[in-house]
């Protein structure tokens, strides 16, 4: 995506993902509370052992 050459019709598409995604994840975390950054540290770590073995 970082070497992508969108159209204006593509970057609306991305930054109304962007929006849905974050209200997503906002969803998800808010009943955590105070946990919500222990789960979000253990889904980075997850992600990028993922990453490491591509």
């Amino acid at each position: 995506m970082l070497h992508a050459r969108l159209t204006d019709a593509g970057r609306r598409r991305v930054a109304e993902a962007a929006i849905t995604h974050d209200e997503l994840v906002a969803q998800l975390l808010t009943p955590l509370g105070d946990d919500a950054a222990v789960v979000t540290d253990a889904l980075a770590r997850v992600s990028a052992a993922a990453r490491s073995r591509r």
